[in-house]
């Protein structure tokens, strides 16, 4: 192993990318929430630079965990949290890596929540369509298990010209 400063200052310099990758993302996840439903040329543009800010993220983690693993830590948050607490790096390291996993965590709490919104955008387009086309629109019910249990039938409306 090298010393502890050299994994430290590595490890501290990957922190503060990867904060402000997370930064970045979060901050298009959140404009994707908004263009979902109102404009779809601005949702095409945000969703491209998700790909690139994740792309990005995945290229800093790999980093991270080569690091890990070349001073005889697993690339493991286990491995991590031992890493920390073995090289005696500073609080500051400390908070930079407790807000590193709770921004990683919003993130996935985000893309969730915009992958509902999609779906859910996505099924009221169809059902628009299939009331445009006069064919039987599903009727959203759910079962005893809150689960969606979508059935034929239900709200058609015919269209004759």
């Amino acid at each position: 192993m090298t010393s502890n400063h050299a994994i430290s200052t590595q490890l501290e310099s990957l922190f503060d990318q990867e904060l402000e990758q997370l930064e970045q993302l979060l901050n298009l996840l959140d404009r994707e929430k908004h263009c979902v439903a109102k404009d779809v040329n601005e949702l095409d543009k945000v969703v491209l630079a998700k790909q690139e800010a994740i792309q990005h993220l995945e290229t800093l983690s790999t980093s991270q965990r080569k690091l890990l693993e070349q001073h005889g830590f697993s690339s493991d948050t286990a491995g991590m949290e031992s890493c920390l607490q073995e090289c005696s790096v500073s609080k500051n390291m400390i908070k930079k890596w407790t807000l590193l996993k709770d921004k990683l965590k919003q993130c996935r709490e985000f893309n969730i929540r915009n992958g509902a919104l999609v779906e859910a955008s996505h099924q009221r387009a169809s059902q628009l369509l299939s009331i445009l086309l006069g064919e039987p629109v599903a009727a959203n019910t759910y079962n005893d298990e809150g689960k969606n249990n979508s059935q034929p039938g239900g709200n058609s409306v015919s269209v004759k010209a």
